[in-house]
Order: C-alpha cells, then structure tokens, then sequence
C-alpha cells in the first residue's frame, strides 16, 4: 500500500461517489498518483454509468501504463468506438 494510504483510500473510495464530478476527479487524482495500487480500482470505474468517470479512468489507466489495464481499455473503446470521432486531433 503507497505510504499517503489515507489520501489514496479517500480516492478510491470516492470513485464510489453517488456525484460523477467526484468519481471523475478521483480517477484523474488516482491516475496523476502513478500508482500501480491503482490499477484495479480503475478498471473497475470503466463500468462506471457516466461517460465522463470513464473516459477519466481511461486517461488515469494511461498516465500509470499499466499493462493490466490494456485489454480492459480495449475492451471499452471497442463498444464506444464513437468516443475517437470526438476525440482532440481525431482524424
């Protein structure tokens, strides 16, 4: 378990969060940690109901290059393959 326990205890409690603001938030705060602790936690926001948390764990899965998280992320963009038509840069 990282040694800031609490905080990241609090984040991955908060991807739990009833406000997808919050379950968001956490997923990018988990993700800019770089922490392979966070890995499971975000795969399992990819289920999440909101666009929003996960497309932000996707990113968090991305800054900590996990590869347990590879083919969860695949998995994913291939049922939302309208997600590339909106992404920054798409072609």
């Amino acid at each position: 378990m990282p040694a800031y326990e609490d905080s990241f205890q609090e984040l991955v409690t908060d991807l739990k969060n009833a406000d997808e603001g919050v379950r968001a938030r956490s997923a990018v705060r988990l993700g800019a940690l770089r922490d392979a602790e966070a890995v499971e936690p975000l795969i399992a926001a990819l289920a999440d109901e909101s666009d929003l948390v996960r497309r932000a764990a996707i990113r968090a899965l991305a800054d900590i290059r996990d590869p347990r998280s590879f083919e969860a992320v695949e998995r994913l963009l291939r049922t939302n393959l309208h997600w590339y038509g909106n992404a920054p840069n798409a072609p």
